[in-house]
């Protein structure tokens, strides 16, 4: 029995582990758009649930929510709320705003801070009156002017207009936008991949599929130029061939009695660059 604890123990420490690892681009992805911690907590507790419906589903059960929230650890009443949900997505309305967000919807919007023509002023960081700092104080809570001041600039809402005065540059997640096409193939991606990787993990040897992660340390910033491109070019062409060996086979496919089971197959081929600071 203590053996079974301890291995346990183990696995729950390297799923931790090894999920922190996967979540840090996504987090990434997150902090960009400005989706608060509140939200990534809520979008986690949607997808547990709605997994755990989807695998009762697959056992050919209805939902129970009584099963989800003992598998979940969530009580009864949130889980109903759940699965009622269509997706996280469905209340961006109810975002709860950062303290940056706040900060600047003030420095746009508060007549204290806006020049007479409506334009939002330069403000200067001092201690004073209508400063960045008073502005800060009024509207971020206990976050130090400092910290946010750094965090603004860094993240390029913020801009310097003279030594010590500072202006918004635009309106948040105005540049973000037009991403919003690249983030959706971004999701498309990890979720094929990830879903792969996690099957490989439940399945039998015999079942097992594929997959392969090469990596090779040392290479001198000098060449990452030149290797990146004749990786991506390769990439490139490998892709193609998968592409049209693909398309061969769903069009000898086509031809399958109505009602045949039929899967999607697919290949991720990818040029990865690794900081070994991260």
């Amino acid at each position: 029995m203590m053996a079974n604890r301890l291995e346990r123990a183990q696995m729950q420490a390297a799923t931790l582990s090894a999920v922190l690892a996967a979540l840090k681009p996504v987090v990434s992805i997150l902090l960009d758009a400005g989706i608060h911690t509140n939200e990534a907590t809520r979008l986690i507790r949607w997808a547990c649930v709605s997994e755990a419906a989807s695998r009762q589903r697959r056992q050919r059960k209805k939902p129970s929510i009584s099963r989800i929230a003992a598998a979940t650890g969530l009580s009864r009443p949130e889980v109903s709320q759940l699965l009622s949900t269509p997706s996280p997505s469905a209340g961006l309305s109810d975002l709860a705003p950062r303290a940056s967000d706040k900060v600047i919807a003030a420095w746009l919007n508060d007549p204290e801070y806006l020049e007479a023509t409506g334009k939002p002023k330069a403000l200067h960081y001092s201690e004073s009156s209508h400063s960045f700092s008073d502005l800060v104080r009024r509207y971020a809570g206990d976050i130090p002017p400092r910290a946010m001041l750094a965090e603004m600039v860094e993240s390029k809402v913020v801009h310097e207009t003279a030594q010590g005065t500072y202006a918004p540059t635009m309106p948040p997640g105005q540049a973000f936008g037009p991403k919003s096409d690249a983030i959706a193939e971004f999701g498309a991606k990890m979720n094929a991949l990830g879903s792969t990787l996690a099957r490989k993990l439940h399945g039998s040897d015999s079942l097992r599929l594929f997959d392969s992660f090469v990596q090779v340390g040392g290479i001198r910033d000098s060449d990452c130029a030149r290797v990146t491109k004749e990786l991506t070019r390769r990439c490139r062409t490998f892709t193609q061939s998968v592409e049209r060996y693909l398309l061969d086979q769903a069009s000898a496919g086509s031809a399958a009695p109505d009602g045949q089971p039929q899967q999607t197959l697919g290949v991720v081929v990818a040029v990865a660059e690794r900081n070994l600071a991260d």
